[in-house]
């Protein structure tokens, strides 16, 4: 299955799971699908290192994560 697929099955089994998701691509329906999985974050994989290991310290918190061009998307489609 895809990881979208996986997420949302590994959170059916433990809904605390801090899942970020990690991608080439940053499709709307990839980024909607994702969150509604339950995915803590979502991150491009362009990403430097440091953003990775603060997407994690932030996930295991229990705060979201979405990369900067993803959470243009998500204000985008909010507000339609």
């Amino acid at each position: 299955c895809d990881g979208l697929t996986a997420t949302a099955r590994e959170i059916a089994c433990d809904p605390s799971q801090a899942i970020i998701v990690l991608t080439t691509f940053d499709a709307d329906e990839d980024v909607v699908r994702a969150l509604r999985a339950g995915a803590r974050g979502f991150l491009l994989k362009d990403a430097p290192p440091s953003e990775l290991v603060a997407a994690i310290r932030a996930a295991a918190e229990g705060r979201p994560v979405l990369a900067p061009g993803v959470l243009d998307t998500v204000m985008r489609l909010a507000a339609d």
